[in-house]
């Protein structure tokens, strides 16, 4: 039981690991980092400059995804995509670990947001790259293969997020598994507070929907 319990709230430590690597990810400065994480940009510029027939599948648009119910409305899907991101892993950064469920919805509309950018030829290819990266290490925290469609893909982390975001609106009865829980919670504090201090990373103003643009 202690070791079920224990898995439980280390898959909320790895979610909040990963919006670390989200951030480095996107605003890194770092030369290094750069050249790391180029491959692609270095032929290709824009997309316009890339073929298709030279692309990975990986970097192919995905047409007629059939959306979870409720997911969006008429509204422009890229734009309304980045306002998701933005909101849950700029301004409601610090809660991340507190709302586990609209976190893995709102990686579906991440999802969305990737395969949206493959659609607009003056997207830069590394721009892409790093996104790709980020993509992948949330897939892996449900282990969805880097292969999966975005369809796959986004019903996989909207439908777990929406059942999680419920399953926390249940009522609970105050039992010896809550208080194991409860020590398990503090322990996972202390993780995470030990994680921020060991990767230092500098606060950022720019947004996630100006990756966007």
């Amino acid at each position: 039981m202690y070791k079920s319990i224990y898995k439980k709230f280390n898959f909320f430590l790895k979610f909040i690991i990963l919006f670390f690597i989200f951030n480095i990810s996107l605003y890194s400065n770092n030369s290094l980092a750069e050249e790391t994480n180029c491959e692609y940009c270095k032929q290709f510029e824009k997309l316009l400059d890339w073929p298709i027939e030279k692309r990975p599948n990986i970097f192919i648009y995905q047409d007629n995804i059939l959306y979870p119910k409720g997911m969006f409305g008429d509204e422009n899907k890229l734009k309304a995509a980045g306002q998701k991101v933005s909101y849950r892993f700029v301004k409601k950064k610090k809660t991340l670990g507190k709302h586990p469920g609209p976190m893995l919805m709102d990686m579906a509309y991440f999802e969305v947001l990737f395969n949206e950018m493959l659609n607009n030829k003056n997207t830069k290819v590394e721009k892409l790259e790093k996104l790709l990266k980020v993509r992948n290490a949330f897939r892996q925290s449900l282990n969805i293969s880097f292969s999966t469609t975005s369809e796959e893909a986004i019903l996989k982390f909207y439908s777990v997020g929406k059942m999680l975001r419920s399953a926390k609106k249940k009522k609970q009865k105050v039992d010896k598994e809550l208080l194991i829980r409860k020590d398990a919670l503090e322990e996972l504090k202390a993780k995470i507070s030990t994680t921020k201090k060991a990767i230092k990373i500098n606060e950022t103003s720019k947004k996630v929907d100006e990756v966007a643009k």
